[in-house]
């Protein structure tokens, strides 16, 4: 039996954390539709090449907008 230990994050909560990583959200209602449809861990994986490298906290080169992504 698998036992998931992390809660649950709301939308929100996700933007939140994208901002603090240094991500660009200037449209947060299209933001909030796109990962509502997609989900942040789908969203997470193509904003891969915008992290900064060697940053293990996944931090965004700055500038970097949702739209970039």
């Amino acid at each position: 039996m698998t036992v998931y230990d992390k809660p649950a994050v709301s939308t929100d909560e996700h933007i939140e954390l994208l901002r603090k990583r240094g991500l660009l959200i200037p449209d947060e209602l299209r933001a909030k539709a796109y990962l509502a449809n997609i989900s942040y861990f789908r969203f997470s994986a193509y904003a891969r090449p915008f992290y900064r490298p060697n940053q293990p906290n996944h931090h965004f080169i700055q500038g970097t907008t949702f739209e970039d992504v």
